[in-house]
């Protein structure tokens, strides 16, 4: 059974309302947008270990030619197809729900990550004599037509979001919940999965003590010396 927030995966993935109250200095922004990208490469390596389960894959042959995918859709329609031909003589209807459920957030989510990485930090001013600031929002850049919206009277209201870093933020812990919730499938298909698995090294600004730390750098090879 996958987390509620999962499930509901519309909900989950929708844009976020544009703020109406922005930051006070780009940092949270670019704290939260360098998180946030990193986050999403955690998703990308549990969905491999997805797509090794699925193949049913004894070696990494099959892996690295997963990984020269870059577009998502793709990726997702590989892996939905070959998760199909697994659970066709599988006799797992709820596990195989999972699955294809985890491939549909990872679809609509790559949405958001994109929205994330394409976008920059703008400042918005009020217009007067004086010029009030209005704070830092992360926002499509102007070049970027089909999420700019008609009412250009407004900068941030003139983007088809922009937001905080605190929203960025929370779309990156969200993240991390689908990195883990695919991990863990991955894992219940196929157990000893983990121990063929590249050998783990704790990633930068995470440990195990970390709350809410992803458990995905194994795929960091380290030095036998």
């Amino acid at each position: 059974m996958l987390p509620e927030v999962l499930r509901d995966h519309n909900l989950t993935w929708i844009r976020p309302a544009r703020a109406t109250v922005g930051d006070d200095n780009p940092d949270a922004i670019y704290a939260a947008v360098g998180k946030a990208l990193s986050s999403w490469e955690y998703v990308e390596i549990a969905l491999t270990w997805l797509f090794h389960a699925v193949a049913e894959a004894d070696g990494w042959g099959t892996t690295p030619a997963f990984g020269l995918i870059f577009n998502s859709e793709r990726k997702r329609d590989l892996l939905k197809s070959v998760a199909s031909e697994y659970f066709g003589d599988k006799n797992t209807p709820e596990l195989a729900k999972d699955v294809y459920e985890l491939l549909t957030n990872y679809k609509v989510a790559a949405d958001r990550r994109n929205d994330i990485a394409h976008a920059v930090a703008v400042i918005v001013v009020k217009e007067g004599e004086h010029g009030v600031n209005e704070g830092w929002y992360l926002t499509p850049p102007e070049h970027a037509l089909k999420k700019l919206i008609p009412d250009l009277r407004e900068p941030k209201f003139g983007s088809s979001y922009a937001w905080t870093g605190q929203q960025v933020s929370e779309l990156a812990a969200n993240f991390l919940l689908l990195a883990r919730t695919i991990d863990s499938v991955a894992t219940e298909l196929d157990p000893e999965q983990k121990s063929r698995r590249l050998t783990v090294s704790v990633l930068p600004g995470f440990s195990k003590a970390t709350p809410g730390a992803p458990s995905l750098g194994r795929i960091v090879r380290t030095s036998s010396k």
